[in-house]
């Protein structure tokens, strides 16, 4: 902020002119650069000096109206070309003038929204602007473009996002309900039903109306605030561990919330009263019995009404905001029924979100088998995923991160981030140099394999599965009460997805509200293991299925004895252990790809025409397991060293129609899938196939020929066949802009082309450099790279830079 001093002319004060900056100094089409002018008189004129480094200055004048003392002026950084901008703005009203210097910088419009490739958490010591810089060089040389962080607001981080935006790095923020500044009042406290001990730290009632609007009205305002600057990625993550609390001793286990506002609740809603525990259960159970109202209820309506309202909160500043949940375990991140947690219920979001700490305890796939998981009953949103690549002073070996890289590649993400930055920086601190090096090298490989990657798999689908197993959410809630196994059934779950994915058998995993909503139908078998509970509608919908020529397998034991029923019983289900079930489907469909090693992770995704198989060197999964030590990363480190990880040479087989194959990062043909492919995988690191149904796949380029200053140049890329027909499918193309003077565009990058097209638009400035611009594309398989040549002209009429 500006003042000129108060001056006394003839007895009379002058109210100094003031001008206020906005807090960014960051410019694009959809934030210009907008002035607070405070000043006396019926207007102000505005003399406005402008321009880039080594060239000519703007000059440019306007008249504003004054009402009651101020006036807010814009000047419309869009219109400009992108670039470091200096200048100064003078300001007159009454005789008085101020001077203001001017500095911002006019971001490059991206050609393509990116693919998220997220670090979580990073370190900015708020002081020291040189520290920013290092931390977000590396960030970019590591591929990264958006930084998950803890935020409340923007604060002190719009200087910091106005340096990462310089780098192509946006800001996502992560909010929580800590940060609603709720006074702890016992009342709005999550009592639990036992266990609870007076050191136990307090956590608020998420049923609570005055803990929900609190927390609305923190994120709603966090949220224009975060929309207001030009950095922001659109996508805001909520919780960090955000989940009710729960307390294990013994076998026993105190969830909550058990306060008096939700028991009073329930029972008004349901005619019941909230069940402190349940006798033990097995078999078919009424859909209204107690316990399972109770755990519904505390998923449904005390967690995922939460959730919903700040959804409500989101949606009134900014509908196309997305925001996902930031809450998670390492064997399954998107169900814990004793801790609220439930997909289909808790997540009522724009995405469906999670972290997972796949540490030696959990097998990295699982990456994968978490994914189907966490479609259940979202079958119509993106998922995100958090993966680590370390945590608590512990920094992960390379072959970790390939590995959560390449499993959250090849579940079908529409996210890939890790967690944390915060624990690089500290690494580095204490003195880590050879560690932090190797986890950086192996960061920077997977963002570079990305590059050509990721705007491919932004389009791509996991397709829909004729089979599906069901996850029983009557099962896990009575593994919570009278006796604490409440992780049993989606253990037993995830090992029937493993063991689907081990033999290339397609899975879905289907909810207990889908299967009784119309769902069953869309498989022709459905899978029940480790299903001890029913509710009495899902049997009936499980019975009529079978009636109608269905399929169900039922889990049970039969290689000591025969007479045992199992624990659920559906009429004219098949009883088969799970092995069988696995084999059994795969010989109703044969898999599409099989490989000649147990370690291999095969993956099929489609999009359109185009099928893309991505193989995963899962050598090191059979390592896991071992326990994580919060407290002792020597420990970590000694279990990490008795992990043997290879490479893997084998031979892909493919089924179904002849296919050519490419590699989608350097667009070579391997092969076709009439024949064995030959496929070496480097240890913990994968590739990915793309199957046409041509020999090859041609990028067209379309681009004006003359365009004039100020304009919006409009480029459509088309990939085609070998009859030049348009090639539905989703495809990757690096553009290039080059001006005049041989400077390239901070446009320039990797474009996405979803359905076989894209249509980009790029801004040429009011004072871009006039003659022959070079626009090279790459792309197509095999690759090629094309080059056109297109004019700028002089703009054919001035155009208002200040209003």
């Amino acid at each position: 902020m500006t003042k000129k001093a108060v001056t006394h002319r003839e007895g009379v004060f002058i109210m100094p002119i003031t001008v206020a900056q906005p807090s960014s100094d960051l410019v694009t089409s959809a934030h210009p650069y907008r002035l607070r002018i405070l000043a006396m008189g019926m207007e102000v004129r505005c003399n406005l000096t402008l321009g880039r480094e080594g060239e000519a200055p703007i000059t440019t004048e306007t008249m504003l109206p004054v009402r009651e003392g101020s006036t807010e002026m814009t000047i419309d950084g869009g219109l400009l070309a992108e670039g470091e901008y200096r200048g100064e703005i003078s300001v007159t009203s009454d005789a008085e003038t101020a001077t203001v210097p001017l500095a911002f910088c006019r971001l490059p419009e991206l050609l393509d929204e990116p693919f998220p490739f997220a670090v979580y958490e990073a370190i900015f010591d708020e002081d020291d602007p040189a520290q920013w810089e290092t931390a977000l060089a590396t960030m970019q040389a590591a591929g990264v473009n958006v930084v998950c962080q803890h935020m409340g607001g923007m604060g002190r981080y719009a200087p910091v996002f106005d340096r990462a935006a310089r780098r192509g790095i946006r800001f996502m923020p992560s909010d929580n309900l800590h940060q609603a500044h709720i006074e702890p009042d016992d009342s709005l406290l999550a009592r639990m039903n036992r266990l609870e001990e007076p050191t136990t730290r307090p956590q608020f009632c998420m049923n609570q109306s005055a803990v929900r609007e609190a927390a609305a009205a923190a994120l709603a305002r966090n949220l224009e605030e975060y929309r207001a600057h030009p950095d922001f990625s659109g996508m805001v993550y909520y919780g960090d561990d955000l989940f009710m609390r729960l307390r294990s001793l013994r076998g026993e286990v105190g969830i909550s919330c058990y306060c008096e506002h939700c028991r009073a609740d329930f029972a008004a809603q349901t005619g019941q009263e909230a069940p402190a525990t349940t006798a033990p259960v097995i078999g078919i159970v009424p859909d209204d019995h107690p316990w399972l109202r109770w755990m519904r209820y505390r998923c449904g309506e005390a967690f995922g009404g939460f959730i919903g309202r700040l959804e409500e909160a989101k949606t009134a500043v900014d509908a196309s905001i997305r925001m996902g949940l930031c809450h998670g375990w390492p064997h399954q991140p998107f169900s814990n029924i004793a801790s609220g947690i439930y997909g289909p219920l808790t997540q009522p979001t724009a995405v469906v979100s999670s972290y997972a700490y796949p540490y030696l305890r959990s097998p990295r796939a699982d990456l994968i088998c978490h994914y189907a998981m966490g479609a259940m009953g979202q079958r119509d949103k993106d998922i995100w995923m958090l993966g680590a690549f370390n945590s608590n002073k512990t920094l992960y070996p390379a072959w970790q991160v390939y590995q959560n890289y390449w499993n959250m590649l090849a579940a079908g993400y529409r996210f890939i981030g890790f967690f944390s930055w915060w624990d690089l920086e500290l690494a580095r601190r204490r003195g880590e140099d050879a560690a932090v090096a190797e986890e950086l090298a192996a960061l920077a490989r997977c963002g570079a394999h990305g590059a050509w990657i990721l705007p491919t798999a932004k389009a791509w689908r996991v397709p829909p599965a004729p089979f599906a197993v069901l996850y029983s959410f009557t099962t896990e809630a009575f593994d919570i009460e009278p006796a604490n196994r409440a992780h049993l059934h989606s253990e037993r779950v995830l090992a029937l997805q493993r063991l689907a994915l081990q033999r290339g058998v397609p899975l879905e995993v289907l909810c207990e509200e889908e299967a009784v909503n119309g769902w069953l139908d869309r498989y022709e078998v459905i899978c029940l293991v480790d299903v001890r509970v029913l509710p009495a509608s899902v049997q009936a919908a499980l019975a009529a299925y079978v009636e109608r020529g269905g399929t169900v397998f039922v889990e049970n034991d039969l290689l000591y004895c025969d007479w045992e029923s199992p624990a659920v019983r559906v009429p004219g289900a098949l009883e088969v252990s799970p092995e069988t079930m696995i084999a059994l489907l795969a010989d109703r469909h044969a898999p599409e790809v099989t490989s000649g090693s147990p370690h291999v992770t095969a993956r099929t995704l489609e999009a359109g025409a185009v099928r893309y198989h991505v193989f995963v060197n899962n050598f090191t999964d059979q390592y896991w397991g071992m326990p994580f030590h919060y407290d002792s990363p020597a420990r970590n480190a000694a279990a990490v060293a008795l992990v043997r990880d290879e490479s893997v040479v084998t031979t892909v087989h493919f089924a179904g129609e002849n296919r050519w194959l490419f590699d989608v990062e350097t667009g070579e043909q391997v092969g076709t899938t009439d024949q064995p492919v030959p496929l070496a995988l480097e240890p913990s690191w994968g590739r990915v196939w793309a199957a046409l149904p041509c020999p090859c796949a041609e990028l067209a380029v379309e681009v004006p020929e003359d365009i004039r200053q100020g304009d919006i140049l409009r480029i459509t890329l088309e990939m085609r066949d070998g009859t030049g027909a348009c090639l539905p499918g989703a495809f990757s193309a690096r553009v290039t802009l080059t001006a005049p003077c041989g400077r390239m565009s901070g446009a320039s990058g990797f474009v996405g082309l979803a359905d076989g097209r894209a249509e980009i638009a790029f801004s040429i400035g009011l004072n871009a450099e006039m003659g022959a611009w070079i626009l090279v594309v790459e792309g197509g398989f095999p690759r090629a790279v094309q080059a056109q040549a297109f004019t700028v002209g002089e703009a054919e009429a001035p155009v208002a830079l200040m209003r």
